[in-house]
Formats: C-alpha cells, sequence, structure tokens
C-alpha cells in the first residue's frame, strides 16, 4: 500500500552513471560509520577511513571491480584490492580475527587475481568468532581515501552485498 510513495532504490548501473563510481555492500547487514567501530585503531581511521558493516551471514564479497594485492595467507581475515582507478580498498572480518589464526576463515581469492564486483573474496564461521570472544563486524578501509574527494559514504541503512550501494564517488 502506498508503494508510489516509497522512494525507489536506483539500480547500481545508474548510480554509477550520475556521480561517477559506487562500491556495493561487501556483506549484507547494517551499515555504519568506521568511528563507530569498538576497535579504536578503526574507529580512529588510523588506517584510512570507511565504513563497517553488522553482518547477517558469512561471505565478504568484492564492492568494485578490481585486483587482488594482498591476502592474509596465514590468517585468512583479510583481503586487500585495488580497483582500476587507484582505490586501495581492505575488507577485514571481524574484530582482533588476526588472533584465530584462521580457524573458521576461507579465501577464495590469491594476489594478482582480477575479481569483479560481488565475487567472494573470504568467508567467515560467526559462531566460531562469537565462540572466541571476538566481534563478527566487518570493515572496508579505504587506505588512500585523501586522493578521492569526493566520496561519500552511506551509512544507517540495512545493505545486501553486491547490490547495495555503500559508498559512491
Amino acid at each position: 500500500m502506498f508503494s508510489f510513495l516509497r522512494k525507489k532504490e536506483m539500480p547500481l548501473k545508474e548510480k554509477e552513471e550520475e556521480k561517477g563510481q559506487i562500491l556495493s555492500a561487501f556483506i549484507s547487514g547494517k551499515v555504519i560509520p568506521i568511528e563507530e567501530t569498538p576497535d579504536p585503531v578503526f574507529a580512529q581511521k588510523v588506517m584510512g577511513g570507511g565504513v563497517a558493516i553488522e553482518p547477517v551471514e558469512e561471505v565478504l564479497v568484492a564492492p568494485c571491480d578490481a585486483e587482488v594485492t594482498v591476502v592474509m595467507e596465514d590468517t585468512k581475515h583479510a583481503v586487500g584490492i585495488q580497483s582500476a582507478d587507484g582505490m586501495e580498498i581492505l575488507l577485514h572480518a571481524g574484530l582482533e580475527t588476526v588472533n584465530m589464526k584462521g580457524e573458521g576463515f576461507t579465501l577464495f581469492v590469491k594476489p594478482g587475481q582480477l575479481v569483479r564486483r560481488g565475487q567472494k573474496l573470504l568467508s567467515f564461521e560467526t559462531k566460531k568468532i562469537i565462540e572466541k570472544g571476538y566481534n563478527t563486524i566487518c570493515i572496508m578501509v579505504i587506505s588512500n581515501e585523501e586522493k578521492f574527494d569526493n566520496l561519500v559514504y552511506k551509512t544507517g541503512i540495512q545493505a545486501k552485498k553486491g547490490e547495495t550501494a555503500i559508498a559512491d564517488y
């Protein structure tokens, strides 16, 4: 009822043409400002700006077409990618999960590999992260954010991985 009053979500293709480029959700869940994460390194933007997502699933995907630049092979909790326009993106599953030494994590990519928006990068087991006493929140950091003056993050929304725009520039 009254569906004509609701703002319709614009398809990704149209959003890209309207503003330039977009980064889609790297996992489904609630998008929050990176400053609200309970980890001071991320909250204080020591590594760069970005967003966090409180996940409702266990698979991180590429937010854009990119090249995989780094994977944490021993711990499997993070992947770095670089877009064609030079944006350096770190995707991190959970907080302090480096201490799990890869237990409960699976990597699907390797350095030098080209990935498409929505392609699986890594997965994690929520239950294992919680059992170890860690937070499952997932982070996207743009380490060279200063090179993208018009970068705008979209927070306070429920995002669907690979579909919902969480940043544009």
